[in-house]
């Protein structure tokens, strides 16, 4: 079996003393299906630190921006990540900058606990592929997702941070040494509002005032208390001089950075942590030390940064003046803080963290998803379409069951696209990709021979034989567990080529068996000859035609699954509206091309309708691009229609112009399926359709939404205002109960082996 390829990184590869270095250390030698390497810069440290491992460890370090790093990089599985993805991301090769964008699952470990301050990041950051976020707070979750725009499956509770594992070995160490002098680490985080300003020179003062005050100074000498001072790396030295002036000759305290010591092991080692907004607070009380929060400074610092909690809730356990904090210390009044003690779980088991039992806990869960892989075949998931939207909803409902899943296209010609949250996409072919790369897999890959399959491809000019060679290629070497073919050229790729690592092969046959000649000459005669494992078709309807066209049904399980939309296309049952104002406004989506101008001649009619009939208040909004576009537009203008009828191009998001809409139309004789009927009644808008294939399929349940003339369709229009907020959910119910993703995503899974 192909070997997966985990990366773990740190501190873009400067250290090894966080939850990526732990946790690669506590895997790296399992041995089973994952090779899992850390990358660490070639510095003067890390090559003597490096020296310190055990050959088997040494084998699995990588050297930032190596040519090793590079091809790692480029063949990896999962990246695990603790700052930022620059954390594995190879910068420059040869000595020469370069810019790389990651294109695989990222698993983000967190160097904090989210608790007081906000961070950054959104469900679709690091372009779209943060996989999974890793947090410790389990009181967050909700509160997280919320401010943070985070789908809850890409959400992980990781118990503890794995660097906890060393945390809990250093307190450990420090009980039995039972020291007798005692420690104080005041650890203070960076400001947004920090520069030369007064806010600034305010707040070191404050600051300073601690270290100077007599009181505080006989404290920590007649007690044999051991002060560190430590401010953020990116202070400026100059501006905490007064401070710098103020303990010197004081043997007792001394003032450092981070990266000048060991943190995890200071913060295990200290009897006393005073801190502002940092998340070491929950360090410290993990090891029930107790922890002030010193925030004299908190009215400015909130002014430009968000919090998680409420700032009453946070004032609550925390000091703003400096005399107040004087005296707590001196008198010793301070405990365990609840602020933090309530976010760590009710019952933490010392013996459980040095045992690595939390890390592998992880690693079991990582693992599951990585043997478990889905990868999804198709034409071009950043183009637009029915089998597009579908197979996007389809994507996120498997992520939403927990799977891993990948979407693989054959091409794509877009850049600004929208995907499902932590859904990673790749292509063999990326036209926006840069052109000499693009023009050597057009020339270099001349033999029509390497087209295979796609040789029966109408759309066999649009692609070029590099195609169907790198997809054969990646069939044959992939270990992805289940493979999904979404377009029906490419279904005896999967059968054919794909290695016995691919255990299931699912088949989707999206195109009406009465056009399948049209798009796919001579396919189905090459399909026929071979026993496909699971064809799956979006209805009993779609199936049926088949047998009945073509007598097939060579395949071992077939599923009618139907179809389902992505959660950014429809709205929850709570939020639909029955208020219209104004004027009328029909939609239509329709696809304009050649193939369907009785369908264009349609709306044609219908508009005259409106016209000879004199109903002025009522606007025909048609969504749509294609061959017949022009001429769609010159009928209109032809029957002085453009009153009536407005042409608007293609739209990028049908559910926003459904959601402005009092009611959707389809003028269409035939659907093989209809999404247009589900996206409708899933943004709370009624929707009226002949009846065909799709609609009888869609809306058998809603009788009430088909017509049969265009003065029922009008009749229907027009009573939309009197319909009531009950039959718009009880149409939202009846097609959740068929369409919903987690329907769909359940046939899926009763598929797969």
């Amino acid at each position: 079996m192909k070997k997966f390829i985990w990366l773990f990184g740190e501190n873009l590869g400067n250290t090894y003393n966080n939850n990526s270095y732990y946790f690669w250390d506590e895997v790296c030698n399992v041995k089973d299906e994952i090779n899992k390497y850390f990358i660490l810069s070639r510095n003067k440290q890390n090559l003597d630190f490096y020296k310190t491992l055990p050959q088997d460890k040494q084998d699995k370090i990588v050297w930032k921006n190596s040519l090793k790093h590079m091809e790692l990089f480029k063949k990896a599985d999962m990246y695990f990540v603790t700052l930022s993805y620059r954390d594995i991301l190879p910068e420059e090769i040869l000595g020469k900058p370069i810019k790389l964008i990651i294109k695989k699952p990222l698993i983000y470990l967190q160097h904090g606990t989210l608790g007081i301050k906000k961070i950054g990041y959104k469900g679709n950051s690091y372009y779209n592929n943060m996989f999974r976020f890793l947090y410790y707070n389990p009181d967050i979750k909700e509160i997280f997702k919320m401010e943070n725009d985070f789908n809850d499956y890409q959400l992980y509770y990781g118990e503890f941070h794995p660097r906890y594992k060393k945390t809990v070995e250093y307190y450990m160490e420090k009980k039995k040494q039972k020291l007798k002098r005692k420690k104080i680490l005041f650890f203070i985080t960076w400001r947004e509002y920090f520069g030369d300003n007064f806010e600034t020179k305010k707040f070191l003062n404050k600051l300073n005032r601690v270290f100077k005050d007599a009181r505080f100074l006989k404290y920590i000498k007649d007690n044999e208390v051991d002060i560190k001072l430590c401010m953020h790396q990116f202070y400026d030295d100059k501006k905490v001089c007064a401070i710098k002036e103020s303990i010197k000759g004081t043997d007792n305290i001394e003032l450092v950075k981070p990266n000048e010591m060991n943190l995890m092991k200071e913060l295990a080692t200290c009897d006393l942590l005073i801190t502002d907004y940092s998340s070491v607070g929950f360090d410290c009380t993990l090891l029930n030390i107790p922890v002030i929060l010193f925030q004299p400074d908190a009215e400015e610092y909130f002014k430009h940064r968000d919090t998680y909690y409420p700032l009453e809730e946070i004032e609550k356990y925390s000091i703003r003046y400096v005399d107040e904090l004087i005296e707590t210390i001196i008198s010793e009044k301070y405990n365990i803080n609840l602020f933090f003690r309530d976010r760590l779980p009710k019952h933490i088991d010392y013996d459980y963290i040095l045992k690595g039992e939390h890390i592998k806990k992880m690693y079991q869960y990582f693992r599951k998803l990585q043997l478990n892989k889905i990868t999804i075949l198709g034409y071009n998931f950043t183009g637009k379409g029915g089998t597009v939207s579908a197979t996007k909803a389809l994507a996120e409902a498997m992520l939403e069951e927990g799977y891993l899943v990948e979407l693989l296209s054959l091409k794509m010609t877009e850049s600004n696209y929208l995907l499902p949250y932590g859904l990673t996409i790749n292509a063999f072919y990326n036209k926006k990709q840069n052109k000499w790369l693009n023009r050597i897999k057009r020339h270099l890959y001349r033999n029509k021979k390497d087209y295979y399959y796609f040789n029966y491809d109408i759309n066999k000019e649009n692609l070029i034989p590099y195609i169907g060679k790198k997809l054969k290629e990646y069939l044959e070497s992939t270990n992805s567990k289940t493979i999904i073919s979404t377009r029906e050229s490419i279904h005896l790729f999967v059968k054919k080529f794909a290695n016995k690592e691919v255990i299931n092969k699912l088949y989707f046959f999206h195109t009406d068996a009465k056009v399948i000649n049209t798009y796919y000459p001579g396919l189905m005669e090459q399909i026929k000859k071979e026993k496909l494992e699971n064809c799956i078709f979006v209805t009993k309807a779609s199936r049926e035609s088949y047998k009945n066209i073509f007598n097939y049904d060579n395949y071992e399980k077939s599923e009618i699954i139907g179809n389902a939309l992505e959660s950014r296309a429809m709205i929850s049952k709570k939020e639909i509206q029955t208020e219209f104002d104004g004027r009328i406004k029909v939609v239509s989506l329709v696809r304009l091309s050649k193939d369907r101008e009785e369908d264009i001649k349609n709306i044609i009619d219908f508009g005259k309708y409106l016209k000879d009939k004199k109903i002025k208040n009522l606007i025909l909004n048609i969504y749509g691009q294609g061959d017949y576009a022009d001429s769609f537009v010159n009928e209109i203008l032809k029957n002085d229609l453009d009153d009536i009828i407005s042409y608007n191009g293609v739209t990028n998001a049908p559910n926003k112009v459904i959601k402005e809409s009092t009611c959707v139309v389809d003028f269409c004789n035939n659907q093989s399926f209809g999404m247009t009927y589900i996206e409708s009644i899933l943004n709370g808008r009624p929707v009226f359709a002949k009846e065909n294939v799709g609609s009888l399929e869609v809306l058998k349940e809603i009788p009430e939404a088909y017509y049969h003339s265009n003065e029922e369709l009008l009749n229907k229009i027009l009573g939309v205002k009197d319909l009531n907020i009950e039959t718009y959910r009880k149409n939202y119910d009846i097609i959740t109960l068929k369409y919903a993703r987690e329907i769909i995503a359940r046939k899926i899974i009763n598929l797969l082996k």
